[in-house]
């Protein structure tokens, strides 16, 4: 028997959208906070919030996909990650479980293009198609340039 490779994941939704994020680079889970809107930013970042202290910028998932954006009610939360170069915080509606998915549940994410070049993969589910979303291509190099030059 050989041992299938598996990845943990926190699931969350934006809209109809079942996404996910690897479980490693996650710090921290919080109530949506007020977000200061960052001049000269990229259009995914939101903005920025302080967490413990750092200015962290706020990546819209909204945005990222063209989903009419809504007015930020508490119950929306932000997930805060790490990636090599900063800690960012996604987003999103609502978060879910943390779920154990075998890699080889995986697919290409699709054609290459806007909202796709972030993802990791995409995973066929019983509950629907999961939107794996690789921490590392959270921005674009563009969009990381934007970001520093705004900051």
């Amino acid at each position: 028997m050989s041992g299938a490779r598996t990845i943990q994941v926190l699931l969350f939704g934006v809209g109809a959208t079942l996404g996910a994020l690897p479980l490693a680079p996650v710090e921290r889970v919080t109530r949506m906070v007020a977000v200061t809107p960052l001049p000269g930013g990229p259009e995914v970042v939101s903005g920025i919030v302080s967490y413990h202290g750092l200015v962290t910028p706020v990546i819209s998932l909204r945005r990222r996909f063209g989903i009419p954006e809504h007015p930020l009610p508490v119950e929306d939360h932000l997930i805060f990650f790490r990636t090599r170069h900063r800690l960012l915080a996604l987003q999103v509606d609502r978060t879910g479980d943390t779920v154990t998915i075998p890699e080889s549940a995986l697919e290409a994410a699709g054609p290459p293009g806007p909202g796709f070049d972030h993802l990791q993969g995409v995973a066929r589910l019983p509950d629907g198609i999961l939107l794996l979303h690789d921490p590392e291509l959270a921005l674009t190099p563009e969009e990381a340039l934007r970001l520093e030059e705004a900051l």
